[in-house]
């Protein structure tokens, strides 16, 4: 992978940890990890359910 540098807003941050647990610390490894799945949307348009 090349070289990826990520910036956050840190108030933005703290926001994220109070509201879904997590924070951007944490959160952005999901770039680095040779064990993530990527699944691809068949069809973006498709409303979420």
């Amino acid at each position: 992978m090349p070289d990826l540098r990520i910036e956050w807003d840190e108030n933005k941050n703290e926001s994220n940890k109070r509201k879904h647990g997590v924070s951007f610390e944490e959160a952005h490894t999901v770039f680095f990890d040779d064990w993530a799945i990527l699944i691809e949307d068949e069809d973006p348009n498709e409303p979420e359910e």
